[in-house]
């Protein structure tokens, strides 16, 4: 695999990751949104895909591209800017 790659696919688990999921509360009679994944489970993904890619190339930097899924670096380990 290739960086390429790789950015891609920490675009796609940062997208999995972060769904949401709606179901109807009777108790508020309205429908509730929440987090698909505890943050534990998100903990659980991201570890099982970093040890992956680390199996398919042996340059892939782990915590850069775990910084990158966490949206604390860009795609080549500098700083996000953030708009605020």
């Amino acid at each position: 695999m290739t960086k390429r790659h790789f950015i891609a696919l920490a675009d796609a688990a940062r997208e999995f990751i972060g769904r949401k999921q709606t179901n109807y509360d009777e108790t508020l009679k309205d429908y509730v949104s929440s987090d698909l994944f505890t943050p534990e489970q998100r903990g659980q993904i991201i570890r099982f895909l970093a040890d992956f890619c680390s199996d398919q190339n042996p340059r892939f930097d782990h915590h850069r591209w775990v910084n990158y899924l966490a949206g604390e670096c860009g795609p080549n380990g500098g700083k996000v800017a953030h708009n605020g």
